[in-house]
């Protein structure tokens, strides 16, 4: 229970909420870290190393039952869902999200909750290594979606990384 609590606080941490006026509207937008919102790796929100050759074998056997993985899921979609009610935005662009298959199921969570965002955009990401893709949820229609931005098909490796410093 204490790691869901922390979860949840450090997705209200990584919240970044703008307010414009567009023609003569008021348009909210935040921005939304999801921390690893994703079917295949969601099981780093609750604490696992991200490569399961660092888990234990109990781990392993765990997170292999049919249906654990996909019940962690909508767990974590459950929490992000609540983030996501409490902001409250016109616009929501979430990182570190899974494919459209599990933005669309955070979405249906969302609704449940009784705040609707009919359209979403998810991008397409090529980064291999953690899954991780970028989306949008937005209450207005969303045009001219681009999802993929052409010269930036790579990864760079994080400049602040404990582990590569000197």
């Amino acid at each position: 229970m204490s790691r869901r609590i922390v979860a949840v606080i450090l997705l209200v941490w990584s919240v970044s909420l703008t307010t414009t006026t567009f023609a003569g509207d008021q348009l909210k937008v935040a921005t939304l870290n999801c921390e690893f919102m994703l079917r295949k790796s969601v099981h780093v929100k609750f604490g696992l190393e991200l490569d399961r050759k660092e888990w234990t074998d109990a781990q392993r056997t765990q997170w292999d039952q049919p249906g654990f993985r996909d019940a962690r899921f909508r767990e974590a979609a459950k929490a992000v869902a609540a983030v996501i009610k409490r902001i409250d935005a016109d616009v929501v662009a979430l990182c570190e999200v899974g494919n459209d298959t599990d933005v669309a199921e955070l979405q249906r969570e969302i609704a449940t909750l009784g705040l609707n965002y009919p359209h979403r955009a998810v991008c397409h990401s090529t980064d291999t290594f953690t899954g991780q893709h970028v989306a949008v949820l937005s209450k207005r229609k969303l045009d001219d979606v681009r999802t993929s931005i052409p010269g930036r098909e790579h990864n760079d490796r994080e400049l602040d990384d404990p582990d590569t410093e000197e």
